[in-house]
Parts: C-alpha cells; structure tokens; sequence
C-alpha cells in the first residue's frame, strides 16, 4: 500500500479512529498528502476515483457515499 500511495514522499500514514455501525471504535491508516504536495482545487485521477467507488460498490457502502464520490469524477 505505501508504494501504490507514494508513502513516505507523497503521503503520511496516520491513525484514526472510525466507528462501526454498532458504535464500536476501530483503528484504522489512513493516508494524508505530505505538506507541499497540497493544490488548492488538486482532484485525485478519474482511475483512482474508479477504483475506490469499486470498492465501495463491492463492499456495499452506503449509495450516499458513492454519490458523493462520483461527483468528483
């Protein structure tokens, strides 16, 4: 996963904490562009915004996510 996300150059990992449907607290790695790689206006690849949208599809997230993803394609 870091070579794919450019990690350590392009990207940082940190951890964050998310929450189930139950309410239960997971940790989770989360990717955050390196300062100075940041654009004002910067969208991520229509191919990487296909692949996410197929994971989201594929493990059945909410239709509202994958709206809202697809509105940046």
């Amino acid at each position: 996963m870091d070579k794919y996300e450019g990690a350590p150059k392009h990207y940082r990992k940190e951890i964050v904490s998310v929450f189930t449907d139950e309410g239960d607290k997971c940790e989770a790695v989360t990717y955050v562009a390196q300062d100075g790689k940041k654009e004002d206006g910067l969208k991520p690849t229509s191919d990487y915004l296909e692949r996410i949208i197929n994971g989201a599809r594929h493990y059945n997230l909410p239709s509202e996510y994958i709206n809202e993803i697809e509105k940046l394609a």
